[in-house]
């Protein structure tokens, strides 16, 4: 498929080219809110729960839409996929400070490290560094969750 680069609101927006004219078609036309997520109007009438990426992978309401490369401007069908609402959050975006391991944890002298699976937390131990902690995190997450798995690279002290 080949891909359309759009400008919406001010933002550069992907689609495929198939999807956005064939949707265009209906009077269709996308609006964001403040927490930067993209609707779909049809008739200049909003449905507000109908993200965009929900209505183009006619996503059931028990699933969530999740953009593999966490771009939620990018629209085109090979980005998107039907996620968990726990899969989606192993796929976010890591924010912590750049001196944080993902997934290790300062306990006494030792560092622990924990995953949380569909809302259930795992302990996963206890290690000599952070380094180690992390690293039995990022195999949790590769166990859990596979591609959803989104890892911070770290170097070994």
């Amino acid at each position: 498929m080949s891909t359309l680069e759009v400008m919406l609101l001010g933002h550069k927006c992907l689609f495929d080219k198939e999807d956005f004219y064939a949707y265009n078609r209906y009077g269709m036309s996308v609006t964001n809110d403040a927490a930067g997520f993209y609707y779909v109007q049809f008739n200049c009438i909003p449905y507000r729960g109908q993200r965009f990426a929900r209505v183009l992978l006619s996503a059931p309401s028990n699933m969530i839409v999740d953009h593999k490369d966490r771009n939620t401007l990018n629209n085109c069908k090979d980005n998107l996929r039907l996620a968990t609402l726990s899969q989606s959050a192993a796929n976010r975006k890591v924010t912590w400070g750049s001196n944080r391991l993902q997934g290790a944890y300062k306990c006494g002298r030792y560092w622990k490290s924990q995953i949380r699976v569909d809302g259930r937390l795992i302990y996963l131990g206890v290690y000599p560094t952070e380094w180690f902690a992390h690293e039995a995190y990022k195999h949790a997450q590769q166990k859990y969750f596979g591609e959803f798995a989104c890892l911070r690279e770290a170097r070994q002290p």
